[in-house]
C-alpha cells in the first residue's frame, strides 16, 4: 500500500495476509514475500473492514460507502456486492 491501511487479517486457506486502507482495493500479502500475491478490485470507496469466513473461504470487505463485497480467496473473483438502498419520500 502507498496510503493508510485500516484493516487487515489472516486468510488461513490461502496463508496470506488481507489488508485494506485508502486505496480502495485489498490486497494479499505472503509472509514469505515482500510484494502483493494478489490485488481484489471492485470498491469505489475506502475500505474500513476487510475479515475473513475461513469455513467458505471467503474475504468480506466493507467500504466507506457501506458497500460490503465478498470474495472468493481462490479464485480472488467478487462473489457477490451488497449496497445500501436509497430511497425517497414523496
Amino acid at each position: 500500500h502507498k496510503k493508510a491501511v485500516y484493516s487487515f487479517v489472516w486468510v488461513k486457506h490461502g496463508k496470506v495476509v488481507a489488508s485494506a486502507g485508502l486505496e480502495r482495493d485489498v490486497k494479499l500479502w505472503s509472509p514469505y514475500s515482500e510484494r502483493a500475491v494478489g490485488t481484489l478490485h471492485g470498491h469505489t470507496s475506502s475500505i474500513r473492514l476487510v475479515t475473513v469466513n475461513n469455513d467458505d473461504n471467503q474475504i468480506i470487505s466493507c467500504g466507506t460507502d457501506n458497500v460490503v463485497k465478498i470474495w472468493d480467496v481462490r479464485t480472488f473473483k467478487c462473489l457477490q456486492t451488497m449496497a445500501e438502498i436509497k430511497t425517497t419520500r414523496s
